[in-house]
């Protein structure tokens, strides 16, 4: 509830900053091939958080996940929906 208070009535560099903390000194880092041992981002280099920023994340989407990313629920069809291709 706070947070969607937070959006709504909050500018974006505000959020940006209120975000810049927790980012910065709790989050792991997502990047595919972090050099960083622990794979915090407060270990990181600007340059480095900057390049580990620019790379792919090491994350996989779902089937599901894939589905709601393209706008369709998969849950709205009493059949298992599966994606035919990603290829878009």
């Amino acid at each position: 509830m706070r947070r969607e208070w937070m959006d709504a009535h909050l500018p974006t560099w505000l959020l940006g900053i209120i975000d810049w903390f927790p980012y910065r000194l709790v989050e792991q880092c997502w990047a595919e091939d972090c050099p960083v041992a622990s794979r915090r981002n407060l270990l990181h280099t600007p340059r480095q958080l900057h390049r580990c920023e620019g790379t792919p994340m090491a994350i996989e989407l779902t089937d599901p996940g894939w589905l709601y990313a393209n706008g369709i629920d998969p849950r709205s069809s009493p059949e298992p929906v599966v994606p035919v291709s990603r290829a878009s």
